[in-house]
C-alpha cells in the first residue's frame, strides 16, 4: 500500500459519494489513486462519460486485485506523453491491458510533449480527448483497445 493511500482515498470517494459526475480525470498521483480504488472495487458508482488517466504508473501495491477485476464495460482514456520522463508509458500502458483484460473499454491517446496534458498546440491530441468525451456512454461504445493518435 502506498504511505498516505487510506487518507487521499477517503478524501476522494467522500467528494465522489456526494457529487454527481459525468467524469472522473486524474493526472499523475491522482489517476494512480483512480486505478488503485478501482482495482478495490471502491469506486461509489461509475462515471456515465467513463475515466481518463493523464500520465498514469501501473499501481503495483494492487496488481492482484486488477488481475482479478472482470465483467466491466467502463470506458478508460489513456493519455500518454511521448517525451514523459516521468512516468514510462509502458507503466500506463502495462495498465491499460490489465483494465483491457477485465473488460474494461480502453483507449490510448498519445501525445508529443511530456507528463503533462497536451500542449493548446497539440490540435489532434485535445481534438481526440474531446471527441472521446463527447462520444461518452450516449452512443454506441469505442472498441475495446483503441489506439486514437
Amino acid at each position: 500500500e502506498y504511505t498516505g493511500f487510506e487518507e487521499s482515498a477517503a478524501k476522494v470517494l467522500d467528494v465522489w459519494k456526494n457529487n454527481d459526475f459525468d467524469l472522473v480525470l486524474g493526472h499523475s498521483q491522482g489517476a494512480i489513486l483512480i486505478a488503485a480504488l478501482l482495482a478495490l472495487e471502491r469506486v461509489p458508482y461509475h462515471p456515465k462519460r467513463g475515466y481518463i488517466m493523464n500520465g498514469v504508473s501501473f499501481p503495483n501495491p494492487y496488481s492482484e486485485h486488477i488481475d482479478a477485476l472482470t465483467d466491466t464495460s467502463q470506458s478508460v482514456l489513456f493519455i500518454l506523453g511521448r517525451k514523459d520522463k516521468i512516468t514510462p508509458n509502458s507503466s500506463g500502458e502495462q495498465l491499460r491491458e490489465g483494465l483491457a483484460k477485465a473488460g474494461f473499454q480502453v483507449s490510448s491517446c498519445y501525445h508529443d510533449g511530456g507528463h503533462g496534458f497536451p500542449a493548446d498546440d497539440d490540435e489532434m491530441a485535445l481534438k481526440t480527448i474531446v471527441n472521446w468525451i463527447l462520444q461518452g456512454k450516449d452512443s454506441p461504445s469505442p472498441q475495446k483497445n483503441t489506439q486514437l493518435s
